[in-house]
């Protein structure tokens, strides 16, 4: 039950985020744009992963925007680590896959990563587009959880 509820919490970010951005359509970023988004998207991905792996809610959530803090509670939290480390295991590493902005909304990055147990794990992380840039949506796909 508590590793549903994880998911429904994401689940319900994502609905919210796709609502409000109804008629704004994603634009992939490259070059300097790009590498703009990733300067500060690279350590604060790092640390969601590092934190989720260590079961550290206070790491994990130290970048999250209002929403995002209300929305994943410390319980939903430890459904979702508990999911991720017996469906999947650890992380491993992760390569960039998209960078994208959403006018008016955010900024949308994701990735294909390695888990000890998938290596076909998908890994999507929404942020502000205002400075300091907070994490206002985090999913992680795999066919194994």
């Amino acid at each position: 039950m508590k590793n549903k509820l994880g998911l429904l919490v994401l689940t319900l970010i994502l609905v919210g985020l796709l609502l409000a951005a109804c008629g704004a359509k994603p634009v992939e970023l490259t070059g300097a744009d790009q590498d703009a988004v990733l300067g500060f998207s690279e350590p604060i991905t790092d640390n969601l992963l590092t934190a989720l792996d260590a079961n550290d809610f206070t790491a994990f959530s130290k970048d999250f925007g209002p929403d995002m803090t209300k929305a994943l509670t410390e319980e939903a939290f430890a459904s979702l680590h508990t999911k991720v480390n017996n469906g999947i295991g650890t992380y491993v590493s992760r390569e960039v896959k998209t960078v994208a902005l959403i006018k008016d909304q955010g900024y949308v990055v994701s990735y294909t990563a390695k888990y000890t147990g998938d290596d076909a794990v998908v890994i999507t992380v929404s942020f502000s587009l205002e400075e300091p840039h907070q994490v206002i949506g985090f999913w992680i796909n795999s066919k194994k959880i």
